[in-house]
């Protein structure tokens, strides 16, 4: 069978060729200078030359150049030297013939190197030497090495002997896996069963059996079996992502599948009973761990492996779509209280109080009658108009029982018309009042209703100075003027207490309910995930204010093949203690703090909706450290071996993430820092692109501890900065027919490849949202990031209160 070289031996091979003297005859191979053939078929041999001469090929398995007659030839002259006449050359010159590639050891993936000599007295020395040519042999191609897996882990069958460099059928080839035998269960079917590298996913423990039919126009059909071992590894009393309250305990296991097999647990050999169970083994991980890895190793007699991570943690396994009580509060402070106060002012000042006073009907103050229907006095006034200093003051006072609330109005005006009788004589006139400044106070207590603020207003009492009457042109006495005053004055402060109380109150509950958080991550994610943190309490001292919010986060439709995370690492605190200065000892004006038991509820969530799941490359950062996009060539350098060696130069290589369990953030004051992130068998898959789809080339988990600092961003969510990191590699699926021991050693070489994924993985904690005051016009400007506490210590975050101006 004829077929061409990889681009990279054929352009070695032919500029070898070519780099020897012009000859006058002609050989080609196939049509070529170089080709391949398997062991067993043939190859197409052409000489040209002078009509009517005889030709000889000399076929060596050294390449030369040899000198002889004043020339240097591309050919040996060893002892394995075979000499060929060939029939005499046609009138056009030509001879051509099959070359037939005997089945023999010595011939085994050997190149083969040609020459021609045409017998011509016209020659030199009556020879003429022709160029060079040659060809490699192939052993037939074969289904690959033997190899084990996990069940649920995609297996890749190994075509390459009939593959070109872009991972299709070689010319002249066509290809057929099937699987001719596999556990009575199990549905498996075989992936792109046409292609070299074809897959499939075991379902049931046992041996499978995959068959590989190669056709070929000259010979064959090459046909060829191979097995993989699948292997199910289960543990109790936790598997993988178990979470346990205790921190020490024993681990028991059973394997399911293939025996005889071998066990190593963190490669040491690990005892097993008969029927696949093992253990138990001592499980031990601190509070300050948080978590252990563990990494099974199953090896059959017949040299396959297979790998199974998992990692346990110690904590409290809880339900992450249940409430996290008081993980999330917003402090105002006194300062803040009284910058608050200014976006209260507007929400005041924005009302139209006078409006309010016209809209009131004539009332009738005053109706007196004596006997037999005689009226001493009557009045009745009617509001014309009304007007003040459209800037009123708030101010807002801190106690322990709620907000004080002072609301300072001044020139008020209210014009009026009074009219009626006196002793019988009708009488129409006009007059006015005038006081500045009217002082509204109040005290307002705010409570959690249905997870929202509700305001009420207690004890409001109206303040009056330098208040004037003004009635002209009035009979009566001096009594019943005081009537009409007495009216008036109770009218017009009854109508601004009112408002006021109508309008202070919602003002309030709409700035504190701004901290109400709730919202999906689905814009910035990607993840349909649900975050809601309803206000729960409110707590008033002498110096501000403090409100409780319950975090929580659920899924809504994960993505495909997402991971089924049912529980997160809980890690309850109380609800911090805001005093009237920052940790560090500042003032500050506001706050927020965050639970670490929050902020893993969230890492809960997005994991099992997907957002683990993805290209890993793409987090990566643009600057000229790591190559954004990797390559085989780039692989197989780290990887020899390991398959990557089988594409063409330039081929695209994707680093495909799962995530298996979630990430876990950790609150603790490290040295360099103020928590932790531990990252768990987050699984990357090495992944050639082909025309038929991605192949799963190298699986490894990739375990890790971020140190990391934590600050509030401008966008009111967290900003991480890692300060330093220790990354851990394990191989979970190798390329079939590698040395895992090999691969062991050469994975840990990504160690520092991975580190610059490291900051892109944890933009996701900083993409959590925190409580905001931005609905209320008002931004934080953060000062301070420090963890504080009792009973747990939770990241606060203080700041100054920024006013936003309107669509800004």
């Amino acid at each position: 069978m004829r077929m061409r070289l990889p681009r990279p031996f054929q352009a070695v091979a032919t500029a070898a060729v070519l780099s020897l003297p012009v000859a006058g005859s002609d050989l080609t191979v196939d049509g070529l200078l170089v080709s391949e053939v398997i062991l067993g078929e043939s190859v197409h041999i052409e000489i040209t030359g002078t009509p009517g001469k005889i030709p000889v090929l000399l076929a060596d398995l050294q390449p030369g150049p040899t000198f002889l007659l004043g020339q240097f030839l591309p050919i040996g002259f060893s002892p394995f030297l075979q000499v060929r006449p060939q029939q005499i050359l046609s009138p056009a010159g030509v001879t051509s013939f099959d070359f037939d590639v005997p089945i023999h050891p010595l011939l085994a993936n050997r190149d083969v190197y040609l020459l021609a000599v045409v017998l011509d007295e016209a020659a030199p020395f009556g020879l003429d030497f022709s160029n060079g040519a040659q060809f490699r042999t192939l052993d037939a191609p074969a289904a690959g090495s033997v190899q084990g897996a996990v069940v649920g882990r995609t297996v890749l069958l190994d075509g390459s002997d009939a593959a070109q460099g872009e991972g299709t059928p070689k010319p002249g080839f066509s290809l057929l896996w099937s699987l001719v035998s596999k556990p009575l269960q199990s549905q498996a079917l075989i992936e792109n069963p046409t292609q070299p590298f074809a897959t499939f996913t075991p379902d049931v423990p046992g041996d499978y059996t995959a068959h590989l039919q190669v056709f070929s126009a000259q010979a064959g059909p090459y046909e060829s079996d191979t097995t993989v071992h699948a292997w199910s590894v289960t543990t109790t009393p936790h598997e993988d992502g178990g979470i346990s309250i205790a921190p020490s305990y024993d681990l028991y296991g059973e394997i399911e599948g293939p025996t005889p097999m071998a066990l190593t647990l963190d490669g040491q050999p690990l005892a097993l009973a008969p029927n696949g169970s093992f253990g138990p083994i001592p499980v031990h991980v601190s509070a300050a761990e948080v978590g252990q890895g563990l990494h099974f190793r199953l090896t059959h007699p017949d040299g396959a492996t297979a790998n199974h991570h998992m990692t346990l943690f110690q904590g409290f396994p809880l339900l992450f779509e249940n409430p996290s009580n008081f993980s999330l509060s917003a402090r105002l402070d006194q300062s803040g209280l009284s910058k608050l106060a200014v976006v209260g002012e507007a929400e005041l000042e924005a009302y139209d109080l006078g409006a309010v006073l016209l809209t009131l009907p004539p009332q009738e103050v005053a109706n007196d009658e004596g006997p037999f229907g005689f009226t001493y006095f009557s009045a009745t006034v009617d509001f014309t108009s009304m007007s003040y200093d459209p800037d009123m003051d708030l101010a807002l006072n801190a106690t322990p029982s709620g907000i004080h609330a002072d609301v300072s109005m001044y020139d008020i005006r209210a014009d009026f018309d009074v009219y009626g009788v006196v002793l019988e004589i009708p009488y129409f006139l006009n007059g006015y009042i005038t006081t500045s400044p009217t002082t509204i106070s109040t005290d307002m207590v705010a409570s959690p209703q249905n997870g929202f603020i509700d305001v009420t207003l207690n004890n409001l009492v109206v303040n009056r100075a330098n208040f004037d009457f003004e009635l002209t042109g009035f009979i009566g006495t001096l009594a019943e003027v005081f009537v009409i005053e007495s009216a008036i004055k109770e009218q017009v402060e009854d109508t601004i207490a009112s408002e006021i109380h109508n309008q202070l109150g919602p003002a309030m509950e709409e700035i504190l309910n701004s901290f109400v958080l709730a919202g999906n991550l689905e814009p910035l994610l990607g993840i349909d995930v649900n975050i809601d943190a309803p206000i729960a309490g409110v707590v008033n001292d002498s110096s501000g204010v403090t409100i409780r919010l319950d975090g929580s986060a659920s899924v809504g439709v994960p993505n495909p093949g997402s991971p089924p995370v049912l529980r997160y690492r809980g890690t309850p605190s109380l609800a911090p203690m805001f005093a009237s200065t920052t940790p560090g000892g500042q003032p500050y004006e506001a706050a927020l703090s965050v639970s670490d038991d929050f902020v893993n509820q969230v890492l809960a969530a997005c994991t099992a909706a997907g957002l683990l799941d993805g290209d890993l490359s793409s987090l990566f950062p643009d600057d000229g450290k790591v190559p954004l996009t990797l390559t085989s060539d780039d692989v197989a350098l780290l990887f020899p071996d390991a398959g990557f060696e089988h594409f063409t130069e330039g081929t695209s290589v994707r680093l495909q993430a799962h995530g298996t369990v979630p990430p876990v953030l950790t609150l603790d004051e490290p040295a360099d820092g103020m928590g932790s992130v531990r990252l768990d068998n987050l699984e990357v898959e090495f992944e050639v692109e082909t025309p038929y789809g991605a192949l799963p080339m190298l699986t490894v988990a990739l375990s890790g501890v971020a140190v990391v600092d934590m600050f509030l961003a401008p966008d009111a969510t967290l900003e991480l900065a890692v300060t330093d990191s220790m990354l851990e590699l394990s191989v979970l699926r190798i390329y079939p027919g590698t040395d895992p021991v090999a691969m062991d050693g050469q994975v840990q070489y990504l160690n520092d490849l991975f580190a610059f994924a490291i900051p892109g993985l944890l933009d996701t904690i900083g993409t959590i949202p925190l409580p905001s005051l931005e609905a209320a016009g008002l931004g934080i400007i953060p000062t301070e990031a420090n963890l504080f506490g009792l009973g747990g210590l939770q990241l606060g975050l203080f700041g100054t209160l920024l006013l936003v101006p309107a669509g800004g």
